[in-house]
Formats: C-alpha cells, structure tokens, sequence
C-alpha cells in the first residue's frame, strides 16, 4: 500500500480495518443485510448470500416456473449487480452471453427478489412494428406513469428484423 492510499484511508475509512477495505470480494447489497431503510451494506460472508438467495429461489420456485439454478460463486455476484443496477432511477442494462449461460434466469430470480414485473415480447409470425409500439406504450404508462417497477426483457432470438 503506498503512502498516498494509506493517508487516503485514515481519512476516509479511519473506523473500518485495512482487512475489511480490501477483502476480496468486496460486495455490497441490500438483500442480504438487516437493514430497514435499505441501505446498501457489505455482505457478512459469501455463505450467508448464498443461504439468503437460495431462500428466495426456494420461494421463487414456489411460485413461479421451475428454475433448476446452481448459484455459484459468478451467479450470485451476477444477481448482486443486476440488482443494484435495476434499483437505481432509469437503471438498464445488456446482459451478453451465450444461449443457456442463465442470465435469463438470473435477471428473473433478480426481479422476484427486487419486487420487479418482467416483461417480455411474444413474438408471433405476424407480429409487427406497430405492435412493438403498443408494447412498448403500455409498459412506458406501467413504469412512467403509474410507477409500477418492470424490467424488460429481450433476447437476440426475439429480434427479427435488424434493419434500422
């Protein structure tokens, strides 16, 4: 650690112990911790998020279509992230991956967990541009309007036309 970091974390961080600073991974939710007015707040262990999110997919699954998720270590850190990005005013993000990687059920579980709606396109033979519109109307009135939280999701197979 350099002179300058070490001033900067007496300055900063004096209460907190260099271990804690730097301890890998450094991970910080909302979901796991006790706190009431959801601050965002370093998880105890990755033990203790795996047993809190393997809870919720327990509950997910209770409710819901059977998700057969493995949350290792990528998945968890994964669902910490879309959940922080989703929680923040106008937070979006593009999930790339390979087909069956489970981002898909990963930004599901994130949405359950987050008291999010997922919306998602059926896409027919005679779907058209005007329909994506009146879609796109309705969850525009759901989120803007009425404030209710959406997440929207589309995949690469649901995009059939690619002109601009």
């Amino acid at each position: 650690m350099t002179s300058h970091s070490k001033i900067l974390r007496r300055k900063r961080f004096s209460s907190q112990p260099v271990e804690d600073l730097f301890s890998n991974p450094l991970i910080y939710t909302n979901s796991v911790t006790a706190a009431c007015d959801g601050a965002y707040l370093p998880i105890p262990s990755m033990e203790k998020l795996k047993a809190v999110l393997d809870a919720k997919l327990i509950e997910y699954n209770e409710s819901n279509a059977m998700m057969d998720l493995v949350l290792f270590k990528q998945a968890m850190l994964h669902i910490t992230r879309i959940s922080r990005i989703i929680q923040n005013p106008g937070g979006n993000a593009i999930l790339i991956s390979d087909g069956g990687s489970g981002k898909q059920s990963l930004t599901r579980l994130t949405a359950f967990i987050n008291n999010f709606e997922v919306k998602q396109l059926i896409i027919t033979s005679n779907f058209t541009v005007e329909d994506l519109k009146e879609n796109l109307k309705n969850m525009y009135l759901s989120a803007g309007v009425k404030g209710n939280p959406i997440i929207f999701l589309i995949t690469d197979s649901q995009i059939s036309e690619e002109n601009s």
